[in-house]
């Protein structure tokens, strides 16, 4: 049985001489397909539910936008959006995962790295983006506000992790507190050590740019002091800031809560 045959026809003509080697299961059924042959690899993405599809073609805009860079970014090959299912083929980046080329480097050079790296991203012409891309932080909020008001954040989970605090309360908080952020720079949207591969020191490259948009710095810096506090330790984080460009009483560390607490509306929600 050829197990592509449900899926678009083009797609098949593009994949039908590969192999599958590995399927990643994704968020609420989504799932990644990695597939190769002797000469390359490719990624296939699935999408099943309204949220995941019009993420991935945001993905797919900002991907296309960005070909004009000299990031290292997949390729889109393929993108269909249908009713029910969507799909992505891209291609492969090379690299390791920040947070698993511990053997390779060391851990002060995967910050220095990654650092540079987030750099490179903030150099980018922000006002060229395409007008849909821009404010990130109100049409997060938005989302928020939407999920808050039908119900579609776990509330007992979302407390439990923030010290009893509702997503209403917590939501409140984000709100009255919007007018300290900036939204003057392109930013990735969720920057960590899994979505920054590494090569070398001088080849590196970036996954997954279904939030990217202009915002404030610390909507990047921000996800990426948790990724490096939880993989690496604090010690770590701080010398990310450093290279970066950050002084530590320069921190705004208000920033860097501010935006960790957006992200609880992602994980709490059913």
């Amino acid at each position: 049985m050829n197990v592509f045959q449900s899926f678009p026809l083009e797609l098949q003509k593009i994949i039908n001489s590969l192999e599958i080697v590995e399927v990643i299961k994704g968020r609420i059924g989504d799932k990644i397909i990695k597939l190769s042959d002797r000469n390359k690899k490719l990624y296939l993405k699935i999408s099943n539910t309204e949220m995941t599809q019009d993420e991935m073609e945001n993905e797919c805009r900002i991907l296309n936008w960005l070909s004009f860079s000299r990031l290292n970014i997949p390729k889109v090959l393929f993108f269909q959006k249908n009713t029910n299912k969507s799909y992505m083929l891209l291609s492969n980046v090379s690299g390791v995962s920040s947070h698993e080329i511990t053997k390779k480097f060391s851990k002060e050079k995967i910050v220095e790295i990654s650092a540079k790296a987030l750099q490179k991203v903030h150099k980018i012409d922000a006002q060229s983006i395409p007008p849909e891309y821009t404010n990130c932080l109100a049409k997060e909020l938005e989302s928020i506000m939407k999920n808050v008001e039908n119900d579609m954040i776990d509330i007992e989970a979302f407390k439990e992790a923030n010290h009893d605090k509702t997503p209403q309360t917590v939501l409140e908080y984000l709100l009255e507190k919007k007018g300290l952020f900036k939204s003057d720079v392109f930013t990735h949207g969720d920057y960590c050590l899994p979505n920054i591969l590494i090569d070398n020191e001088s080849n590196y490259g970036f996954v997954d740019w279904s939030q990217a948009g202009t915002g404030d710095i610390y909507r990047d810096i921000s996800p990426m002091v948790k990724s490096i506090n939880r993989n690496f330790g604090k010690a770590y984080s701080n010398l990310f800031l450093k290279h970066y460009g950050i002084d530590e009483d320069k921190v705004n560390k208000e920033k860097i809560i501010y935006y960790g607490l957006i992200d609880q509306f992602t994980y709490y929600k059913k």
